[in-house]
Parts: structure tokens; sequence; C-alpha cells
């Protein structure tokens, strides 16, 4: 398809202008605050939150790093010292913001200094604002939802209480039925699956992002497959037997059994239908299921070929209804920019006048003041745009030194306290002088790499005659597609109708399906994948997969498409081992972040905070 159809050459102002302000593609290119640490914005500068184009780890957040420790660069020095502070903490996301809020709580009169080197604090807990036709639209670049409240450690519920969130809120602002109200549904979309023609499947195999129903015999009937794999489908989808009949540790098998195999070697299941779980685990796991646990895809994903199993509590096992299928239920809390609000909540409540309200309501349309965030008169100071290149721990007696690098000049600070809540694999290059088990044991905590891509709709009809709220497409470039989540708060209310703009949600990850690599190789390759993508080519494959699944319901590109946030993570999910060791203090530095846990849930970045803060103390 020409590019002209695609909607590629529509006007630059539409596509990466947002506000006549440019996107930013250098350090200091348009960003005022760039200037000296301390210097207030001359307030012309683009609000972050409203940038299009490559966000996430945007061009100007991590060349500097990547030059120390992928090319081996020695990192720059300063013995100038510009300040002196109680507590630095490097990461402004849900970990550095949480921990940086209770050593406030902890030390009321600290001076406190939070260095991040994004443009914007929140790390993945990233907002995106869209203005399509008056309508004002808000998606979340990241992290997403506060899932399953009730199972929260009590450091978590304290902070959560500490910044105004009442969980019950999210109980009326959700409206679980309206989807399924309009007859939307998920449904699956596959590209030569036994035949020549593209595949729209009337029900999905993978949890997606909305309603699923289980299929009839007669959708089934109807697909073009041969008479075994119909057969084997049905079995599958709707009166799986015990496929571990035979089996005496069953628990065993489903540990140590990727989901694929499963599939293949327990439930009977042809090559042509495991290509259609290809793509299940990547949203979930961000991993490919030939590597995800049958078990793991089982209890976390809800995918299907383990209702007969009738398991029960055992080992890691809990009981699970034979019929539960990835329960949407549990993302119910989800503010509509996800945890961004999380991280603003937590960031007006350190930093006198920077956001308007005081409720978790009025923050979802509170406009941020970026020249408030580091003012020499207030105790809580926000960098953005500063690169850490190293740390120096002291002990009680010596403050530690942090380096850093803002707006191409080298700084640096002593605290007597420093967290470190970026990725834990940097820190070895942060702190060259640590102990080497603890340097191997955060090295190994690899991070996963994904995209989510954000695409501000003028209308959702197409979607609406597809009857489809959510997509899985096991080999699409984005495995799924979800219009935005039902939430009405403060004001903001999500598109009711059809014929209104819309958020919708994409996520691609380079999970490297049926390469014979590792886990922790495939997310290597997939990072060095990811970033040779462009902005361009990532939105050439994002117009044309929903041109390709949604024209024949009417959609065009060219024009249904008002702006596309790409939300790039090369470092994505947390991961990696050796928690215990890896997270040792050092000296007076604390190691925080979701990396610490091993887990990329925000409940469990806040606890890593609190963990942090309290071996300070």
């Amino acid at each position: 398809m020409t590019e002209d159809k695609l909607g590629m050459t529509a006007p630059i102002s539409r596509r990466q202008f947002i506000n006549g302000v440019a996107v930013s593609i250098g350090a200091a290119a348009t960003t005022p605050w760039l200037a000296k640490p301390g210097m207030a914005a001359s307030g012309n500068a683009a609000y972050p939150p409203a940038l299009t184009g490559m966000r996430g780890s945007h061009p100007g957040s991590f060349e500097v790093m990547h030059r120390i420790g992928r090319d081996g660069e020695d990192a720059p020095q300063t013995d100038k010292i510009s300040g002196k502070y109680d507590l630095v903490v490097v990461g402004a996301g849900l970990s550095g913001l949480a921990a940086a809020r209770k050593y406030q709580r902890d030390h009321p009169q600290a001076r406190i200094l939070i260095l991040d080197n994004h443009d914007d604090f929140g790390g993945h807990a990233k907002r995106n604002e869209f203005t399509v036709n008056g309508h004002f639209l808000i998606g979340y670049g990241g992290s997403q939802t506060l899932e399953n409240p009730q199972e929260f450690e009590s450091e978590v519920m304290d902070c959560l209480r500490d910044i105004g969130i009442d969980i019950d809120r999210f109980e009326t602002a959700y409206d679980r039925g309206f989807y399924e109200r309009l007859g939307m549904q998920t449904r699956m979309f596959a590209e030569q699956i036994g035949t020549e023609k593209d595949v729209h499947f009337p029900f999905t195999v993978a949890s997606g992002g909305g309603r699923r129903e289980k299929p009839t015999p007669a959708q089934i009937d109807a697909l073009p497959l041969t008479a075994e794999d119909r057969a084997k489908l049905k079995e599958l989808m709707l009166s799986p037997p015990d496929y571990l009949n035979d089996v005496s540790d069953k628990q065993e098998i489903l540990e140590g059994t990727p989901y694929t195999d499963y599939l293949r070697d327990y439930c009977g299941l042809s090559e042509t239908l495991i290509s259609l779980f290809r793509q299940s685990t990547n949203g979930g796991f961000a991993v490919a299921p030939d590597l995800v646990p049958a078990g793991a895809a089982w209890l976390y994903s809800g995918l299907p070929g383990f209702a007969g199993l009738k398991l029960g509590i055992a080992g890691w096992f809990i009981d699970r209804p034979e019929d539960s299928e990835g329960e949407p239920e549990t993302y119910i809390h989800h503010f509509p920019d996800g945890n961004a609000s999380v991280a603003r909540l937590l960031v007006r409540k350190m930093i006198p006048g920077c956001a308007p309200g005081n409720t978790m309501d009025d923050i979802v349309l509170a406009r941020f003041d970026y020249d408030k965030l580091d003012l020499p008169e207030n105790k809580v100071r926000l960098r953005l745009d500063s690169t850490m290149v190293n740390v120096r721990p002291g002990d009680e007696d010596n403050p530690a030194k942090v380096t850093y690098v803002h707006g191409g000049e080298t700084y640096a600070v002593e605290a007597r306290h420093c967290i470190m809540a970026c990725y834990n694999m940097a820190i070895p290059y942060l702190i060259p002088e640590m102990e080497e088990a603890q340097a191997e044991a955060l090295a190994s905590n690899v991070k996963a790499p994904l995209v989510y891509t954000n695409v501000a709709l003028t209308n959702w009809r197409a979607f609406h005659k597809l009857g489809a709220s959510a997509l899985y497409c096991p080999d699409g470039f984005h495995a799924e597609l979800m219009l935005d989540f039902p939430v009405s708060m403060g004001g903001y209310e999500f598109s009711r109708n059809p014929d209104e703009p819309i958020v919708l949600h994409m996520e691609y990850c380079p999970a490297l399906y049926g390469e014979d690599l590792d886990m922790v190789d495939r997310f290597r390759m997939g990072r060095y994948e990811l970033l040779e993508l462009t902005f361009e080519e990532i939105e050439r494959r994002t117009r044309e997969q929903l041109n390709r699944i949604l024209g024949p319901y009417g959609f065009d590109a060219a024009s249904d498409i008002a702006a596309i946030t790409v939300n790039r993570w090369p470092h994505g999910y947390a991961g990696g081992q050796h928690h215990g060791v890896a997270r040792q203090t050092i000296g007076n530095v604390a190691i925080a972040n979701s990396d610490a846990s091993g887990q990329a849930m925000a409940e469990a970045a806040i606890l890593m905070a609190y963990r942090a803060v309290d071996e300070l103390s």
C-alpha cells in the first residue's frame, strides 16, 4: 500500500507536532529546562505527556549510559560539588518516587534530590495525551493497573493511602459491562492459517484485553481448518480432558514444560493450531510461549488446556475455577493514564504548587507545572534529563558522591543517603567498586523489551462493526490491540460512542518465538531488534496492520488515525534472579526498583522502595 493511502504523507504538524512544538530528538533541542540544574524553564517548553512520536526510552534519554555501559567509555567526572542533600534518589519511576516520599515522611526536614534521565517522571508509568477533534484523550504508555490490590502488602497500601488513593473508587469509575452491552468482545485475526486468506476468528485463544467468550461448535466448524484440527480445537477450547491423566506428578510437568510443548506433546495439537498461540504470552510475560512454563500460562494468562486437570492447591498452584479464562476483573483498578496517576500523585504530594488539586480524581486532569519541579526553595527537587554516571558510596561519617550529566554538562552532589531506583543491571557500571558477586547478580537482571503503541483514532466504528473491543493477532506485528479501558474519573470521560475519538492501545514484543536461544539471550537480541526500528517503521507497520484487519469494516488509516505515540521500552519487564545478593546495601547506598524483586508490578516497585528506605534508617 502506498504511503499516501496509509497516511504516512499527512502533514507533519499532525503526526509529529503537538501544540506547535516539535518532538524532541536530541538532548537540549526543544526543552529549555535542560539548561542548568535548578533553573526554571521558560514556560514555552513542550509538555512531556503531550509529546507524540517516539516516547518511552526516547532519543536523548539513553545515549550517555549506552556510551558507558555498552561502548566502554569512561564515565565523566567532576570534583566540583554543586549541592548537598540528605537523600539522592536515582530514578523517578514509581519506586524512586515512593522511596522519596517515604523518606520525606520519616524525615520531614530532609532535603531530597530525585534524578531521572527522561524528560518526564514516572518511569514505565508513562502518560500519553492527545487532543482529537476537540476531544481530550489520555492513554497509558507503560505500567497499567493496580492489579489485585486486595493482595497488596501493608507497606504498599500505606503508600497508596498517603497519596489519597481509595481502591474502592475504581469500582464506580470503571464501567465493567460497557463493551459487552455493545456486543463487543476479544477476537482473533490470523494471517494465512489453513488458507490463502486472512481469517477473523469470532473468538480468541488468548486472554486479550476484553471480554472473551468460548466459541461455539458451529464457529469452529466454519473455520478453514482440517477436520482433525477442528476436532482438536473443539476439544481444547470446549471440553478439554485431563491431558496429564497418566502423569504421576502434574506439577513437575506444568513447571518444566513450555506451553507450546504442552500443547504439542500432551494435548496433541498440530503445528497449525500451535501457531495460533505463538504470541499468546507476549503481552503478559514479554516471553514467547515456547519458553513460558505451561503452569504459568494457565495460572497467570488463563490459556486453555487445563480445565480437565482439576488442579487444586499444590505447591505454587492455587484453586482456579474451571471456566476461568484470564478474568479481566482484576484490571478494573486503572486510572485513565494507568499508573502514571500514581506517579503524579506522589510528585504532587512532595512538591508544593507543581499541580492543582488534592484528590485521586482531580489528578486525572491536573496539568503539572514542570517549571516548579526543581526549585531551590523546595525541600524535594525533581531534576529531569539527568543521567547518572557514577556513585561513590559513603558511610555514616562520609557522604556519597553522586555524579550525573545534565544538558551536556557534568555535575556532582553529595548525599547522606542514596537510593538507586534505576534499572538494576546498570548499577555495576555506576558503582564499579562494588563486590564482584553483587555486580554479577545485578548484571543478570536482564529486562524484557516491549513496545506500547497508543493510536489516537478519530472514531471506532470499524471495531464496533466487527464486534471487537480487543484483538489478538498470533502473527501480527502488534500481538494485541485493545480499545481504551472504559474509565471515567475527575471530569474525564472515556469514549462512549463509536463516532467519537478513542485511544487504541497496541502491544509489540520482539519475543523471538522459535529461536534456539534461552530467555536472557532472546531479551538481548530482541532489544537490538527493537532499537533498530525507527518511529517511521513502527508507524508504517501500525497503519498497515490496522488497515489489513479493519479495512473490510470501513477503517481507513489515512483518515481515521489522528496521532501515534510509540512507548519504546528496550528494558521493559523486570526479571532476573539472586535478588537477595543483588539488592544488598553498599555503605550508605540502597537499591530499590521493581527489578530488586524480579516482578514487573507497581506494588513490587513500591515495596522495594520501602525496604530500601528502611535499610538506610
